[in-house]
């Protein structure tokens, strides 16, 4: 474990075992990366990972995504999952043409059983999310356990108006909203 970061390092596995997504802002260079590298084997301990290098352009965190479940062996309906990732590849993109298809599926894909632990999905920059992509990731955040590395100015441009988070407040866009 990192030096200074064992509590950081902690609070993350904890987090995902308790079924609770984690945000890691901050700037480049702080070790989130490295963080969550050195964590990965105790959170396949605790579940599948699936790991997407960022979140934007949204097209290709859609295909680093479709091809982490193809390499986890989670089938994506209306996909066979054959020997041949490209071959299954095309045949996804071919039912799914558009990215709002594209993301249903996956969405539908990561939901797991009654039970079974959540699809743990780490995306190591979400530096490019978009106001546009805020309701996908909610939308995954509800079917797998969500862990991003993000720059903190990135969180006030994805949302429309800004973000600003004091202890117990939030201000998004024009909305003030009690955390409390």
């Amino acid at each position: 474990m990192f030096v200074g970061r064992k509590e950081e390092g902690r609070a993350v596995l904890l987090s995902v075992r308790a079924g609770r997504g984690v945000v890691l802002a901050a700037p480049p260079g702080y070790g989130k990366t490295a963080l969550l590298r050195e964590l990965l084997p105790a959170l396949e301990a605790w579940a599948p990972v699936v790991w997407a290098e960022r979140v934007a352009p949204f097209g290709a965190f859609l295909k680093d995504l479709y091809r982490g479940l193809w390499d986890a062996g989670v089938p994506v309906e209306g996909v066979g999952r054959g020997r041949d990732f490209e071959a299954d590849l095309k045949a996804w993109q071919r039912r799914c043409p558009g990215n709002e298809e594209k993301a249903r599926s996956l969405v539908r894909a990561l939901k797991r059983p009654e039970g079974v632990n959540p699809i743990t999905l780490v995306v190591d920059d979400a530096t490019g999310v978009t106001a546009s992509m805020v309701p996908w990731l909610v939308a995954l955040s509800e079917v797998a356990t969500l862990v991003l590395a993000v720059h903190p100015e990135t969180l006030r441009k994805a949302v429309p108006g800004g973000l600003e988070v004091q202890p117990g407040v939030a201000d998004i866009g024009r909305r003030r909203v009690d955390l409390r």
